[in-house]
């Protein structure tokens, strides 16, 4: 389930919507939950573009990141699509990450659904909602509350979602199950597009 890796939470005041000049801790947090990715191939490999853009860096800044992204575990709900699946084989091969792309017989388990019944319940019970109008049949094995219970749980350290799936989803399947840090009520996002030529 951030989702996440966007602009900090707006604020509004009677005039206008204002930034926080200091990044909110719901940030932090939601860096590791839902993610809201769309990716554009114009003719281009998603490889190709991945180490281009890699090489275009400063060197710490790149050392920086391979370094922060080896070892970690990442979640990718969408394994059905071949971009996700191409994405996951770079992720492992020049990042050194863990991808974790949940399968048929894992999101129809028994152990899965319990997670994310567990989930959703404990997010609903800090939000003071009744889990019983979120918790559905199709929700217990749908692969992005699956994900999202992994991450409540610890399992994994980010999940990236949002190539198919809408921003609605993305968003709310993050509420669900990972929720927002105290005193947090608002939820920005955003899209990365890596375009074959700049504009």
């Amino acid at each position: 389930m951030p989702h996440p890796r966007a602009r900090p939470a707006c604020r509004r005041s009677k005039s206008r919507l204002t930034l926080p000049a200091r990044r909110p801790k719901c940030v932090k947090r939601m860096k590791r939950a839902m993610c809201v990715v769309g990716e554009a191939s114009m003719g281009a490999s998603m490889e190709t573009n991945a180490s281009s853009i890699l090489a275009e860096l400063p060197h710490a800044a790149r050392e920086n990141i391979l370094a922060r992204a080896r070892g970690k575990t990442l979640a990718l709900p969408e394994a059905d699509d071949a971009r996700v699946r191409e994405a996951a084989g770079i992720l492992a091969k020049d990042f050194g990450v863990r991808v974790h792309l949940p399968s048929a017989s894992e999101l129809a388990s028994d152990v899965s659904r319990a997670n994310v019944r567990t989930a959703i319940e404990t997010q609903a019970a800090v939000r003071k909602k009744d889990p019983a109008k979120i918790i559905s049949h199709a929700l217990l094995s749908d692969p992005f509350y699956a994900c999202g219970a992994l991450l409540a749980q610890g399992q994994v350290d980010a999940i990236v979602g949002g190539a198919v799936a809408t921003t609605a989803h993305v968003i709310r399947t993050a509420l669900h199950t990972v929720g927002l840090a105290p005193g947090v009520s608002l939820v920005s996002s955003a899209f990365l597009m890596a375009l074959g030529t700049p504009t």
